[in-house]
């Protein structure tokens, strides 16, 4: 029965130790796996190591131009950017200032039109007021004429008036509208 317990509690205790979490391996214990590894896969293993550290360094390589063609790109873009804004600035500014010339240019044309159509109507009246006078006078001549000569053709008809006379009256109504014209 002794054997019997005993066994037991070694397997107790073994089944304790299974339930244990594993272990560090310390430096020692690494290293002779590593050595083991070395011996079994021998140049292979080397060969992808320096493969992989080649790799990575090619690939850290590739990063860095990378981050520098980034860098260059983003000044470039900067610049551009710069540009574009200071360009965009100068074209506000000028059509600002073209706003500015053509509203005042607009003003001015206005303001001069606005001064020939009062000139024109102050003209036209003008104008208008010598024509009537003018129409007035004629009108007054004309009737003046018109009377002389009914006078004139009833003189003729009672022999009163010889054909000198009348054409003397008309040469007189002639020279008046040579004179008015002139």
């Amino acid at each position: 029965m002794d054997t019997t317990v005993d066994s037991n509690l070694k397997n107790a205790k073994s089944t304790k130790i299974a339930k244990q979490e594993p272990q560090m391996l310390d430096a020692a214990q690494f290293n002779g796996i590593m050595q083991i590894r070395d011996i079994l896969l021998g140049d292979h293993i080397s060969k992808w190591e320096n493969r992989i550290a080649n790799a990575e360094r090619d690939l850290q390589a590739a990063f860095q131009q990378t981050d520098a063609k980034l860098a260059e790109m983003e000044k470039r873009i900067d610049a551009f950017v710069s540009t574009a804004e200071k360009k965009l600035t100068d074209l506000e500014e000028k059509s600002a200032k073209f706003t500015q010339q053509a509203e005042s240019r607009l003003k001015q044309m206005d303001e001069r039109i606005s001064e020939a159509d009062k000139n024109l109507k102050e003209e036209l009246e003008t104008n208008l007021m010598d024509l009537e006078q003018e129409n007035t006078d004629l009108r007054a001549m004309v009737d003046e004429f018109k009377a002389e000569l009914k006078k004139n053709i009833d003189d003729m008809k009672g022999d009163k008036l010889d054909r000198k006379a009348l054409s003397a009256t008309l040469a007189k109504v002639a020279e008046s509208l040579q004179e008015d014209e002139d």
